[in-house]
């Protein structure tokens, strides 16, 4: 799958993006949170980008006052970590 998607991309896409292990426990933190939810977006470069989010167990979104959100990742390109099948 990820082959597919770069054999389709074009100069300047993103192949994924990394968020650290604090960053993912901090979104799990609450004890309603069974999951994580992703949704796709564009950032202010007109980058694609990856939003996650908390779900609860009736399926909802975890969002406002005292929730985590997160959409800054690391992006790949540049710092992709070595050659593997996922990212080259």
């Amino acid at each position: 799958m990820t082959k597919t998607y770069r054999d389709q991309m074009n100069a300047g896409d993103r192949k994924g993006g990394y968020f650290s292990k604090d960053e993912i426990l901090t979104l799990l933190d609450p004890s309603i949170c069974v999951g994580i939810r992703f949704y796709y977006g564009i950032d202010e470069y007109g980058k694609q980008v990856m939003v996650l989010v908390g779900v609860k167990a009736n399926e909802d979104d975890l969002i406002g006052e005292g929730y985590y959100c997160m959409e800054m990742s690391v992006p790949c390109p540049d710092q992709c970590g070595s050659d593997n099948i996922l990212n080259s």
